[in-house]
């Protein structure tokens, strides 16, 4: 009996393993879905920031983070809902008038976007 007890542990052991691995699973097969679209939008912010257009800025920025938004909804990323969380703080600086400083958090996140994208690559 000894032998087939250990033989049907070692079997349950393996198809353990196996779902855990196949859980674990790491990173999506594909990057988040609008990641190059929310990459986009928030560049076109950066660059409107720098030209003092803020009205515009804001209006790139809310589109950056509704895209970031719609693809969370889709399917939950980390770096959909890093980008999401960030682009929050973004707009509300820019509605408060930092610039300066929502410039620079968008310098962050598109860094981080654009790691991400390559890392799909």
């Amino acid at each position: 009996m000894p032998k087939y007890r250990a033989s049907w542990m070692g079997i349950a052991l393996a198809l353990f393993l196996a779902l855990v691995e196949a859980q674990a699973g790491g990173r999506y097969q594909n990057p988040p879905e609008n990641l190059d679209k929310v990459i986009a939008s928030a560049s076109k912010a950066q660059e409107l920031l720098k030209q003092g257009q803020t009205d515009a800025a804001l209006a790139s920025a809310q589109e950056a983070l509704q895209l970031a938004k719609e693809s969370n909804e889709m399917k939950s990323t980390a770096p959909m809902q890093r980008a999401t969380g960030q682009l929050r703080m973004i707009v509300g600086k820019i509605k408060r008038g930092e610039t300066a400083q929502a410039a620079e958090q968008l310098q962050q996140i598109l860094g981080y976007l654009d790691g991400v994208l390559k890392s799909y690559q």
